[in-house]
This record gives C-alpha cells, sequence and structure tokens, in this order.
C-alpha cells in the first residue's frame, strides 16, 4: 500500500528546511517550511486517527549510516519519557538505508489529546545501542472529519 502522502527533508538553508511531498497525485512537489527553533526539528504533530509516514536517516560525520542486514531500528511512543507508560512502538520497514515510520490509524484512533513523546534507537549486529533521535514531542490532534460518518 502507497501512502497517501510523505515528506522527506531534502534541504536546509538559513532558517528554511525544504521537503519534498509525493502523493498519489503528483508525482513530487517541493514546499518549503520556516523553522524558527532550530533547524533539525524532531517534533510530530499528528491528528488522531490518521495514517503517517515517516522517513528517518542516520546521519554520521561521513554521510548517512549504511544500514546493516542484521541491524534493528526501534522507535516507542511514550506518554511520558524515561519511566513513562508504552503507548506504541513504531512499525519499521528499511529501504534503501532509509528507516520509514509506519504509523497505523489504530495506534491513535483511541488515545486521548495530548502530547506524548517518542525517540528512535538502532541497535547494532554487535550490541551496540545509540539513540539517533532523542525524546521529543509527539503531539496529538483534535479531528474534525470523522471516518465512516
Amino acid at each position: 500500500m502507497r501512502p497517501f502522502f510523505c515528506l522527506k527533508k531534502t534541504n536546509y538553508v538559513k532558517g528554511f528546511v525544504t521537503y519534498k511531498i509525493v502523493n498519489k497525485f503528483l508525482k513530487e512537489v517541493s514546499i518549503v517550511l520556516k523553522i524558527t527553533k532550530s533547524k533539525d526539528t524532531t517534533k510530530i504533530l499528528l491528528t488522531r486517527g490518521d495514517s503517517a509516514y515517516i522517513t528517518l536517516t542516520i546521519n554520521t560525520e561521513n554521510g548517512t549510516y549504511p544500514l546493516q542486514e542484521e541491524d534493528k531500528v526501534r522507535v516507542q511512543v511514550r506518554d511520558v519519557p524515561n519511566t513513562g507508560e508504552l503507548i506504541f512502538e513504531g512499525n519499521i520497514e528499511i529501504q534503501n538505508d532509509e528507516i520509514i515510520w509506519h504509523i497505523i490509524p489504530s495506534q491513535t484512533s483511541d488515545l486521548e489529546v495530548k502530547t506524548y513523546y517518542w525517540d528512535a534507537q538502532l541497535e547494532t549486529a554487535n550490541g551496540d545501542i545509540f539513540t539517533f533521535i532523542p525524546s521529543s514531542p509527539f503531539k496529538l490532534l483534535d479531528e474534525v472529519t470523522m471516518p465512516n460518518e
């Protein structure tokens, strides 16, 4: 199943981030968003009950980290960092060194509208663990359009 749309960060210049949007109607469109606090924001805003395809990459000083076959990527969403209740674990697919986190509607449809927290870890084949996305806000928004109504 192809996503309705997905965003991929393609460029950052002086406070502006360029994202590539790919959807089922247009092959590719670029948009530019102004980032006010930091150039590398990891805050997620998602409407409760929506699908999302979030592309993550692991960057090193030498470029993108080449994922190994035995590497595992884990994403978790919790109600508070560290000791909070696990809300859901990410569905991860790896394609050409890109990590695609697919959030399905049932993972958020019954959750309270509020801010949760997420992070992402790489577990290498030799047992090393690297948190490449630190604890970051995951804000669940109210929905207006309801399914099947």
